[in-house]
């Protein structure tokens, strides 16, 4: 993918920052397009005379907003690239740019008909940067004789047909409506969305230019053993327990010295998935779901998932990009396997400095 198929909305940005007489705006960006950084802010200084910072943080989601930043470095607004409006009530000013994907999806519509050849009515949905595509998309398959439905916005989407990471209440809402889900986009939310729902999902990854069935992570087979995996990074702790069962998963979260309960935060989900955000834990919840998910679609497992996480004290921000890599990181190395609870327990308070007992207390699944 070249950068410049996006649409960066410069003028549309540079308009917003006279209008509003902005003197300082702090530029943030997702970690796939940071290179384009200095091009952007010294047009932006150029052509409005305000001083624009670049955000140093990770950015993986429309909820993972610099606004502590922006606040200690006095900007008066952000300018937010990639995303839609996530946050419903913020105590400071974000200029949203939900930068468009312009690669033609033609092609891709044209792989993935032999995929729908047996379906008579498709749930169609895309990521923020497709959007605009969802119409052609829709009237590629009507001319195929095909019924096409996109679901109306709910919950955090921001448009009919928006698909996000964390939620997928509009797919739910017409589940029982279609026999199959096409998501324009990338694995993040496909994948996410085979979780959601029972249908089929169909994912037309624009980034790899190819079609990929999601398979049904709730149908493979059970583990046959508990495994165990772990990692550390920049202070964050993780151990990763799964359990022969059905899908289910939770993260519970301490930091040092956990000696208070208001230094833990949990969330958790069964079989059937979430209903809600989960507020507790918030995008490290969804970062380390991503990471599991991807885990056991490679070895095609079941299981019951616990994430644990001991966090050290470390004085900036890292952002929820880092807590999935450190999770991959763990899942990229071979599992401890163990034949009981007992005994996998007893390895990891090995590693850990919290007592492993005050965290599996907490916990809902086991």
């Amino acid at each position: 993918m070249q950068l410049e198929k996006f649409d960066y909305h410069e003028e549309k940005v540079i308009q917003e920052l006279k209008k509003r007489k902005i003197k300082r705006a702090l530029l943030q960006l997702p970690e796939g397009i940071k290179k384009e950084a200095i091009r952007l802010a010294n047009l932006f200084e150029k052509e409005t005379g305000a001083e624009i910072i670049v955000s140093g943080e990770t950015c993986w989601g429309a909820c993972d907003i610099a606004l502590n930043e922006a606040k200690d470095i006095n900007s008066e607004i952000i300018i937010h690239y990639g995303h839609a409006p996530f946050i419903k009530k913020l105590d400071f000013p974000v200029l949203y740019v939900e930068m468009e994907d312009k690669t033609p999806i033609y092609e891709l519509l044209e792989k993935s008909k032999e995929y729908v050849n047996t379906y008579k009515i498709i749930g169609l949905s895309a990521s923020i940067q497709h959007i605009h595509q969802l119409e052609e998309a829709k009237k590629y398959y009507e001319n195929l004789g095909k019924e096409v439905i996109i679901p109306q916005k709910k919950g955090f989407s921001h448009y009919n047909g928006h698909v996000i990471g964390c939620e997928y209440n509009s797919l739910k809402t017409i589940k029982d409506k279609v026999e199959v889900f096409i998501t324009i986009g990338n694995r993040f939310h496909s994948l996410g969305a085979s979780l959601a729902v029972r249908n089929p999902v169909i994912l037309l990854d624009v980034y790899n230019y190819e079609i990929q069935l999601m398979d049904k992570i709730r149908e493979y087979k059970w583990i046959d053993k508990i495994y165990v995996f772990h990692d550390t990074y920049l202070e964050n702790h993780y151990e990763i327990i799964l359990l022969p069962s059905e899908w289910s998963f939770e993260v519970i979260e301490s930091k040092l010295p956990g000696t208070d309960e208001s230094f833990f935060w949990q969330d958790f989900e069964f079989f059937n998935d979430r209903k809600n955000y989960a507020s507790d834990v918030t995008g490290a919840y969804y970062a380390n779901r991503l990471a599991s998910c991807e885990y056991l679609e490679k070895i095609k497992k079941q299981a019951s998932v616990i994430v644990l996480r001991e966090i050290g004290n470390y004085w900036a921000p890292l952002g929820v990009g880092i807590l999935r890599e450190v999770s991959r990181n763990a899942f990229g190395k071979q599992p401890l396997k163990f034949s009981t609870l007992n005994e996998a327990v007893e390895n990891i308070q090995s590693r850990l400095k919290i007592n492993a007992d005050r965290l599996f207390s907490r916990s809902i699944l086991i």
